[in-house]
């Protein structure tokens, strides 16, 4: 797919094609290696940077850093429904290879799943005011760290079976 307009860039999938005084020209495309590069930067680096900054704030003030003050407010469950929403989105924008058109369902239906058990998981974490019903922050705390890692996990694998030619 090209898009084209009177003598300005256009944008081609896989790559760029500028276009001065009629001709073009085509820039390299991005390789796989460089695409999970950029991932793990901006998806999995800023993803747990505040679950990073927690654990360092409350080294800190020399407080024992432990796991439900990490996790049992359900901040990784909320990132993770986010990445894996990003991840999924992302690969059914994509035209893909025929091959794969079936790891595509897969991925999309265990996106979905791991979405919806994340959302449903963290509206339970939450404390509603006049609700006697305690949280239970130990199952937040074992939900966060499955379902973080099955994400990124997720995440990844979109970004690749999308990029396969």
């Amino acid at each position: 797919m090209v898009v084209q307009g009177s003598g300005t860039s256009g944008l081609q999938i896989g790559q760029i094609t500028t276009q001065t005084s009629g001709s073009s020209q085509l820039s390299p495309k991005v390789s796989l290696k460089q695409k999970i590069g950029v991932w793990v930067i901006f998806e999995l680096a800023f993803a747990i940077l505040p679950l990073v900054m927690n654990l360092l704030g409350s080294m800190g003030h020399r407080r024992p850093a432990d796991w439900s003050a990490l996790l049992g407010k359900g901040e990784l469950l909320l990132v993770s429904v986010a990445i894996v929403a990003t991840a999924v989105g992302h690969l059914l924008n994509r035209e893909i290879a025929t091959r794969l058109r079936g790891v595509r369902v897969l991925l999309v239906g265990v996106g979905f799943l791991l979405g919806c058990i994340g959302t449903g998981i963290y509206a339970q974490s939450i404390p509603v005011e006049g609700n006697l019903q305690t949280v239970d922050i130990g199952f937040v705390v074992a939900s966060s760290a499955i379902i973080g890692p099955c994400a990124f996990v997720l995440s990844l694998v979109c970004l690749i079976v999308a990029e396969v030619d």
